[in-house]
């Protein structure tokens, strides 16, 4: 079993042992735990670790309800039998530069192979959300554009086409809000590159 944490995170004491216990079952082959700390409150009578392809919305929430059978993990604190890699292959690297929906992509990846995910909120560790470190970009353009690339790249392998076009009004509905948050009208065309970039992309990978 290969466990995967971020480098700005606490782990609760029994971590390890709360991944390795839901291996007792032969049927399981990926693991999500808890993360306190997110970016917003959970929704606890919400769903967790879904993915809608209809319109390419991916629904995280880890952190809330019991456990249960997801779609995808956390990529923080998630832990895969090492089987599953041997089948479907290693993460994208074509989520390169900030990393961003990785974790995600090889989830869905692996459902689609008929392995079974679980998140289980006892396996639980604090995320700091450190500013520095890890795959962190240190200049907000760049970050933009890796997000506008990621974004379309996932949306393109995992959505229905008919989710792109909302998709893309809304992405350059968000990059005009930033070069108004920023002052910077130039952050509008790295936000459509990348969106551009992640369609090249795809055609490479598809």
């Amino acid at each position: 079993v290969v466990l995967f944490i971020d480098d700005d995170v606490v782990p609760d004491a029994d971590l390890v042992r709360r991944h390795v216990e839901n291996y007792e079952d032969p049927a399981i082959s990926g693991v999500g735990g808890s993360v306190r700390g997110g970016y917003d409150l959970p929704d606890m009578r919400g769903p967790v670790g879904t993915f809608r392809p209809a319109d390419g919305v991916v629904i995280r929430n880890f952190g809330a309800g019991p456990r249960r059978e997801v779609q995808h993990l956390p990529g923080g604190n998630m832990s895969f039998r090492r089987g599953v890699f041997e089948r479907i292959g290693g993460f994208e690297p074509a989520y390169g530069g900030a990393a961003i929906g990785e974790e995600t992509d090889f989830c869905l990846r692996a459902v689609r192979a008929g392995f079974r995910l679980v998140y289980d909120p006892s396996a639980t560790l604090d995320h700091l959300h450190l500013p520095a470190g890890g795959c962190r970009t240190p200049r907000f353009d760049e970050w933009l554009f890796w997000h506008a690339h990621h974004g379309m790249l996932f949306l393109l392998r995992h959505a229905r086409r008919v989710a792109v076009p909302l998709f893309v009004v809304k992405r350059v509905l968000r990059f005009a809000l930033f070069s108004l948050e920023h002052a910077s009208p130039s952050l509008l065309l790295v936000g459509l590159r990348g969106l551009v970039a992640g369609v090249s992309t795809y055609g490479k990978t598809a």
